[in-house]
């Protein structure tokens, strides 16, 4: 993962209200990902009758992982929530990875 200059995003989120990052990641990373994810909640389909709502805060410590899945007019969303203290899928190692990696990041922007 190429880490950008925190400064510089700092600077234009408080300019724009974002930053869009390019090349933080490969696009081969990105299509790794992505088949990761599609191919999991593809088999939440199956499933989606037994689901939880999808969570949405109320996270606690010790919690279980969930995936979850709610809808209304507007939206159908799953969501999928893993926990550092819980055993992961290995289907999504890929993503999780770059997610905990991510995280470095996000800590030293709030720094």
């Amino acid at each position: 993962m190429n880490f950008p200059n925190v400064e510089e995003i700092r600077e234009k989120c408080t300019l724009n209200g974002f930053c869009i990052v390019k090349g933080l990641i490969s696009q081969d990373d990105y299509m790794l990902m992505r088949k990761e994810a599609t191919n999991f909640f593809n088999k939440q389909l199956c499933n989606i009758g037994a689901l939880p709502k999808a969570l949405r805060g109320g996270v606690k410590a010790g919690m279980p992982n969930i995936v979850g899945y709610s809808d209304n007019k507007h939206w159908k969303v799953f969501r999928a929530c893993f926990f550092t203290w819980n055993r992961n899928p290995h289907e999504l190692k890929k993503l999780l990875k770059f997610q905990e990696r991510s995280q470095v990041l996000e800590i030293r922007l709030l720094v």
